[in-house]
């Protein structure tokens, strides 16, 4: 849930989520091992990789592939969110 209201853009609500019901800003899901800065990375979503860090994202987290943030966006040559 914590990836889809990142992605969605919505900060009171991802704050809320980690503040009052324990959300973990860094959670994996099971499939890849992917969290909500990564995914919002992969979706080339710049204001959810913006809200996922203002919330406390840890960018070095990795996939199950030993795939960071920064490299999923320097992969897709993402220059605006590899600057971030």
């Amino acid at each position: 849930m914590i990836t889809r209201v990142i992605m969605a853009g919505n900060e009171s609500l991802a704050k809320m989520l980690i503040d009052e019901c324990g959300a973990k800003i860094d959670y994996q899901n099971a499939a890849k091992s992917w969290t909500p800065l990564i995914f919002s990375c992969m979706a080339a979503d710049v204001e959810g990789v913006q809200l996922a860090l203002k919330c406390g994202a840890d960018p070095n987290l990795e996939t199950e592939q030993g795939e960071t943030a920064l490299l999923a966006a320097a992969r897709l040559a993402n220059k605006e969110i590899v600057t971030l």
